[in-house]
């Protein structure tokens, strides 16, 4: 019976500066405007919520999980994965940021695809050695030409 929905939705308002009596504008449940719209056919509820985040014209969603696996690994592509939405402006590289989020959501969300993925891949699988011509054409190792001292 909980979660059965109801045959009448109840009307869901603003609380003016948090304060539960004093009811502000009438509000429906969507997504904000920065982020893609929700889709028209969806239902309005957890269902709807589920569809949308895993849409595929919702790449947000692939590009958060493909940043957390390859930060997990050390391979930064984005950058920290706290503060996604606005790192995803100035990430590392963009393009493969991309294109191993259409990777994750072609492969059914596969993270063990993904692993296999970055970890086979030639980049990864480089020489780490630090040598003085790598040293002074990238100091701070911002083209990730070798591996860090420290692991995160």
């Amino acid at each position: 019976m909980a979660l059965a929905p109801r045959a009448i939705t109840r009307e869901r308002r603003i609380f003016r500066r948090g304060d539960w009596k004093r009811l502000g504008d009438a509000v429906t449940p969507d997504t904000p405007a920065v982020l893609p719209p929700f889709p028209n056919d969806a239902p309005r509820n957890r269902l709807g919520l589920a569809q949308w985040i895993a849409a595929k014209n919702n790449p947000l969603t692939a590009r958060v999980i493909v940043n957390r696996v390859c930060s997990s690994i050390s391979a930064r592509v984005g950058h920290d994965a706290g503060r996604f939405r606005r790192a995803l402006r100035t990430a590392i590289a963009p393009a493969l940021l991309d294109w191993l989020a259409g990777r994750i959501y072609g492969s059914g969300w596969s993270i063990k695809h993904l692993h296999r993925l970055v970890v086979n891949s030639a980049v990864y699988r480089q020489s780490s050695k630090l040598t003085p011509k790598l040293q002074e054409a990238d100091p701070t190792n911002r083209w990730l030409a070798r591996a860090p001292r420290f692991a995160r």
